[in-house]
């Protein structure tokens, strides 16, 4: 099976973070995503932690379902485990 990954490598902590802040989400946010505590997305970031090649998948991956559901450009999405994603609102919008 060919790798269909677009990156090549594991992604560096700028790459990691440049991915996070594209999402749109605090680092907060994609621990809670990811399972893990804010801490460590900060070393993960800093380059403390290394990135494995798992965490490079899975932060492609939600590159991947960020693009399908329409959020790019920095545009927020909120993601719960076992939700679909929803696009948050903005707090000057009329419902």
């Amino acid at each position: 099976m060919p790798n269909r990954s677009k990156y090549h490598h594991r992604i560096t902590p700028q790459e990691f973070k440049s991915i996070r802040l594209s999402l749109g989400l605090a680092q907060w946010e994609l621990a809670k995503i990811l399972n893990t505590s804010q801490a460590r997305v900060v070393y993960w970031e800093q380059g403390i932690n290394g990135i494995s090649g798992s965490l490079t998948a899975a932060m492609e991956l939600l590159e991947e379902l960020a693009r399908l559901k329409g959020y790019e450009n920095g545009k927020k999405f909120v993601w719960k485990p076992g939700q679909p994603m929803q696009k948050k609102r903005d707090s000057g919008s009329k419902h």
